[in-house]
């Protein structure tokens, strides 16, 4: 998901969350099974797909790097799902709250 949206869900989630940057997106590990709805921004990739995820030694940039976790945890994509919609919710115009 773009960092625009990744950022302040991570700042709620802390260091509860799994994810890595890579060119302007946050990368956040859920497990396979977590359903992948995860709402407007968001793209879920699942069983098959290929990422690069980098070692656990790259916790700065520049480039890809962990942010939090590493590549054996997973964010939990109950608290996700929640750190995004207040995320959204903080983003939406007033009259629509």
């Amino acid at each position: 998901m773009p960092a625009t949206l990744g950022r302040p869900a991570l700042a709620q989630l802390g260091d509860t969350a799994t994810v890595y940057y890579d060119d302007g997106d946050l990368i956040f590990l859920v497990p396979y099974d977590s359903g992948g709805r995860f709402g407007v921004g968001t793209e879920y990739l699942s069983i098959g797909a290929w990422l690069f995820m980098p070692g656990p030694q790259r916790t700065t940039g520049p480039g890809v790097h962990w942010l939090s976790g590493n590549d054996e945890a997973r964010t939990s994509p109950e608290a996700l799902r929640s750190a995004l919609d207040a995320v959204r919710q903080q983003w939406a115009p007033e009259a629509d709250r």
